[in-house]
């Protein structure tokens, strides 16, 4: 990987430097996979499942991987009402190449609903492709093999089913379910120091642990790897807070109205700005990068 994103320069500078805006482009395209698979498993503890992760990474055999923490894993639940579960159902039939396979994957989701979520630590999802569904079905198999050695367990597989037949979302989760405020950053670093990446921010976080008691700030992370090369951790903060004229404008208004309203809490604010600062700070000293750069990230340093 490379730091902060594509080198853009040749889009605004030509062979010899002269600089113009280039007004046209052409892009290779590749066929879509004619067959896909996917699946879920549960571990119980974040080293398992990164080695796990990293060692899919390493090898190439997934199209997507990534993974919630035990926080992130029912928070998910609470944002799901019915209706979002039937619009979910609806999409996961509508992505099947036949009636057969869509009532097949209607009644596997029916079947597990949410239930399983009770027993799951650490969730880990993967999507295979290949050219047709038993290379897909040959890759996941090699999957499931390398988290079996990592003390991971296969358990159904509704959400990576549900983010491939629907992957963007409704922007009603500008906020958390309790409406919540919520601050997003992340780091990527090379999968050796994945790991290292994980307990570092977990550190930061036992720090500032009466902050987080004083201000009730909850917190999780999304991971995920990305090829042999590049592990990424997203740490998720959510504190009570005044919502912002972003999240009026963009969040349905019957929703936003159903959600509980907080005051400014300055305090609060500043709490989650500063764990974030010293989380980041941390992340300099691994080396690790980011996919954008700006007032968050110290790029001039980095």
């Amino acid at each position: 990987y490379r730091y902060y994103g594509p080198d853009l320069t040749g889009l605004f500078l030509g062979d010899c430097g002269a600089y113009g805006i280039k007004t046209q482009i052409t892009l290779q395209l590749i066929p879509a996979p004619q067959g896909i698979n996917t699946a879920s498993f549960s571990f119980q503890s974040a080293a398992d499942m990164i080695a796990a992760m990293t060692e899919i990474g390493a090898q190439k055999l997934a199209s997507e991987c990534f993974a919630l923490d035990p926080f992130l894993v029912n928070l998910r639940m609470k944002f799901e009402g019915l209706s979002e579960d039937l619009e979910s159902l609806q999409k996961v039939f509508a992505s099947q190449r036949s009636l057969v396979s869509g009532l097949t994957e209607l009644a596997s989701m029916a079947l597990h609903g949410r239930r399983f979520v009770k027993s799951v630590r650490f969730l880990m999802s993967v999507v295979t492709e290949g050219n047709d569904i038993s290379e897909a079905n040959s890759t996941m198999a090699k999957v499931s093999s390398i988290v079996k050695r990592h003390a991971g367990s296969e358990v159904p597989n509704s959400l990576p089913k549900v983010i491939r037949a629907s992957p963007f979302r409704k922007i009603n989760r500008l906020l958390g379910p309790e409406g919540e405020r919520i601050v997003w950053f992340h780091a990527m670093v090379p999968n050796s120091r994945a790991l290292e990446l994980y307990l570092e921010t977990e550190k930061v976080f036992d720090l500032h642990a009466s902050e987080i008691e004083t201000f009730n700030l909850r917190y999780g992370y999304l991971i995920s790897v990305n090829g042999p090369s590049t592990f990424g951790l997203e740490p998720i903060i959510y504190f009570k807070g005044q919502a912002l004229p972003i999240h009026t404008r963009y969040i349905d208004p019957n929703h936003f109205e159903k959600l509980p309203k907080y005051p400014h809490s300055a305090d609060a604010l500043q709490a989650v700005l500063d764990i974030r600062e010293a989380i980041i700070r941390k992340w300099a000293d691994l080396g690790a990068t980011h996919l954008q750069i700006g007032r968050t990230y110290p790029y001039l340093s980095t």
